[in-house]
Formats: C-alpha cells, structure tokens, sequence
C-alpha cells in the first residue's frame, strides 16, 4: 500500500510543479522521469518474477496516474487563480492575457470578458468596453493583413493563413 502512495504522490508532486510552473519545466521533468522509468524501474523488470514483476509494474502505472492528475490539477489552479487570494489581483492576470496553456483568440478572450462579467468582476458597461477593444484588435490585424495583400506584400494564401491563425489563436 505505502509503494502505491509513495508513487502516485512522487507523481502528483512532479505534475504539479509542471502544471503551476509559468515556464515549461516539461521537458526537463520528462526527461528525468524517462531516465527513471526507463533506466531503473524497466530495466529491473526482466530481473524480476511473477508477483515482483506486477509491483513494480503497478508502480509505474501510478507514477503515471499521479503524475497526470498533478498535471491537471496544476494547470486548473493556475487558470482559476486558486493562490491568488486577491481577486482584483486574479481579475488583472486574467485582463493581461497572462494565460499560458488556454489558447489565445477572440472568441476565448469574448468568453473571458462573459466569465468576469458573470462572476460580477465587471459591470456591464465594462465589458462592454473590453468587447469593442477586442472588436478593435481584431479588424486592425484584418485591415492589416488585407492592405498587405492588395499591395501584393503577401499572397492570397499567405493573407488567410494569418488572418486563420489569428482567429484561431495558432
């Protein structure tokens, strides 16, 4: 029972720090948590028989279910603003854009702007404010890019590629 905790909590632990990181630890854990699984765990694997075999096999399993959660979790709590206990705070973060792992586009900062209005963040006057300011940004990247392509800057395709990718948030 204690092998089982001790994985899924090295592994909800490991997720976390990825989930709550603002940079992307990912790749450093990754590899650290490969060179475990792949260079201790596995590899003792074939030394071991029957019933050591499926322990160590569960071990892992938990490592990985843990480490998922942690993941998760991590990520839910940095987006919900659950650390921030000022909300003016949270409310600011959220204005700023300063969302890493949510995909960036208008239709996501409309709902934002819905959200912080529902949850009485905003008034209704305000955000109207943010919606125009966001109707703003999109038709200057429009004009934008459209200007450039009349001018034969770029090409049609070119000019849908990035008026798509502004749209979608890629």
């Amino acid at each position: 029972m204690w092998f089982g905790f001790a994985f899924v909590a090295l592994g909800f632990v490991a997720g976390q720090l990825v989930g709550l990181s603002a940079t992307s630890l990912a790749t450093s854990l990754l590899g650290l948590l490969f060179a475990f699984g792949g260079g201790s765990a596995i590899a003792v694997l074939k030394n071991l028989e029957g019933a050591d075999r499926i322990v160590a096999c569960k071990g892992i399993f938990l490592l990985s279910v843990g480490c998922l959660a942690g993941i998760y979790a991590g990520i839910y709590m940095s987006q919900h603003q659950v650390f921030t206990p000022d909300r003016t705070v949270a409310a600011a973060r959220i204005k700023s854009g300063e969302t890493p792992y949510l995909r960036k586009n208008v239709t996501a900062a409309a709902l934002a702007v819905d959200q912080r209005k529902a949850n009485r963040d905003l008034t209704a006057a305000q955000a109207v404010d943010e919606l125009v300011d966001i109707a703003d940004r999109a038709k200057q990247t429009a004009d934008a890019v459209r200007s450039r392509q009349k001018r034969g800057v770029i090409s049609d395709q070119q000019a849908y590629d990035e008026l798509f990718a502004f749209f979608s948030g890629e």
